[in-house]
C-alpha cells in the first residue's frame, strides 16, 4: 500500500508564521492553530531528530499522522491553518492510535463538523 501525501492545497508552506497562534498541548502533540489564509484547512508536520534520530523513523510517523488527517479531511469544517508538532514517545503508537488521539483533538476544539 502505497502513502499518498495530502493534496497540496491542504499543505502548509514553510513560510506560515504561528507566533499569534493558539497552542494545544497533549502529552502525544502540541498542535498550532492559527487562522486560515485559505478555504482549506491546511496542516504542517513537525517530528524531530530527538523523537527518532533515523529518517526513516520520523518519515514513518509523519505518514501515519498524514493518513489519520487524511482520514479526518471530510469531517473538518473549519479553514484553519494546523501545525501538527509530535512529541517524544508518539514512534511507539500505532496509526489507529493516533487517529485516536487526532480524533479526540479535533472533537475537544470543536474543528469537526
Amino acid at each position: 500500500m502505497q502513502s499518498k501525501m495530502l493534496d497540496k492545497k491542504h499543505r502548509l508552506p514553510r513560510d506560515i508564521n504561528f507566533s499569534n497562534a493558539k497552542a494545544f498541548s497533549s502529552y502525544a502533540f502540541l498542535i498550532k492553530v492559527g487562522i486560515g489564509r485559505s478555504e482549506f484547512p491546511r496542516f504542517g508536520i513537525v517530528v524531530s531528530k530527538k523523537i527518532d534520530k533515523r529518517a526513516v523513523g520520523r518519515n514513518k510517523i509523519k505518514r501515519q499522522i498524514r493518513s489519520s488527517i487524511e482520514k479526518l479531511l471530510p469531517k473538518i469544517n473549519s479553514s484553519r491553518d494546523i501545525l501538527i508538532i509530535a512529541r517524544d514517545g508518539i514512534g511507539e503508537k500505532s496509526s489507529d492510535e493516533i487517529l485516536t488521539l487526532l480524533t479526540d483533538f479535533f472533537e475537544k476544539f470543536k474543528l469537526l463538523k
